[in-house]
């Protein structure tokens, strides 16, 4: 059985915000997400329930980047989940003297009325990161 109608379009709401991340569009990346969002950061870190937590906990991250590339290596999803693995990098401003970041992460979704509800990001394995980044 192939990947349905339904399951394509869940797909694309979760590689379109991705691609919001790459334009830092605050307002982009919330449009996808339902009111209800609960998300976590990594396993054992930060949970953000909520929209509008979600919005005070990332604007600022965001907008301080002075770029992020996020690449999505591939995605499928089954139903209303969508699991992709991405590489995700924030470049930080030469002034801040902070540290570029680079994650190597597999992210699972839940899509429900054309909204992503649920995400939790999982790190690949360090030795994994080294060979892709």
């Amino acid at each position: 059985m192939g990947i349905t109608p339904h399951e394509l379009e869940n797909e694309a709401i979760v590689t379109s915000m991705c691609k919001a991340w790459n334009k830092q569009d605050m307002e982009k990346i919330l449009s996808y997400m339902g009111e209800d969002l609960h998300y976590e950061v990594w396993e054992g870190g930060m949970v953000v329930d909520g929209l509008e937590a979600f919005r005070k906990n990332m604007a600022g991250f965001v907008n301080g980047m002075k770029s992020i590339d996020w690449e999505s290596k591939r995605s499928t999803a089954i139903g209303d989940i969508v699991i992709n693995e991405r590489l995700d990098h924030f470049y930080s401003h030469s002034e801040q003297k902070a540290p570029d970041l680079h994650y190597h992460v597999t992210g699972v979704f839940l899509v429900r009325g054309g909204k992503i509800r649920y995400w939790k990001d999982y790190n690949m394995p360090k030795k994994q990161i080294n060979r892709q980044c």
